[in-house]
């Protein structure tokens, strides 16, 4: 008789299981993703994003600091493909090197960063209450109750 085999949480969420209990790590985002983030899709979780951001300055909170998010939105889908870039390149190198920041994509990662940190938002917070504020002013130009007039 077999002895049952214990199910690991990598094993429930698709992982596999190798030899001696390693789990292989899964990659952020795969390259057809990466390729296909347009700007269609960058400017939908921009106001999501932005969304959310309103909603915590609103209710007081602090804005999270784990967002990025471009201070054009026109580099929106630039800016966050060139980090799904950099996060595979980062998975890539500590599957195979021991030792990280010894070449193996070192320089791209830093290149990455550096691009990335050129087009993104230096006070999320600030950029958040900036938002808020726009957003009531434009807000109170509006008199109509909102729906369509009869048309004649």
């Amino acid at each position: 008789m077999k002895a049952k085999k214990t199910v690991y949480g990598s094993m429930k969420e698709g992982g596999k299981m190798y030899k001696n209990g390693g789990r292989r790590k899964k990659p952020g985002t795969t390259l057809l993703e990466r390729t296909f983030y347009g700007r269609k899709k960058a400017a939908d979780d921009r106001r999501k994003k932005t969304d959310k951001m309103v909603a915590s300055v609103k209710a007081g909170k602090p804005v999270s600091e784990t967002v990025l998010i471009a201070a054009d939105p026109k580099d929106e889908a630039k800016l966050q493909r060139k980090k799904m870039r950099k996060d595979a390149t980062i998975v890539r190198r500590s599957n195979r090197n021991p030792m990280p920041g010894k070449g193996l994509g070192h320089r791209k990662v830093e290149r990455l960063q550096r691009k990335i940190s050129e087009l993104k938002v230096d006070d999320r917070q600030s950029f958040a209450e900036d938002l808020k504020e726009r957003r009531e002013a434009r807000k109170s130009k509006v008199k109509s109750p909102g729906g369509f007039g009869k048309r004649r």
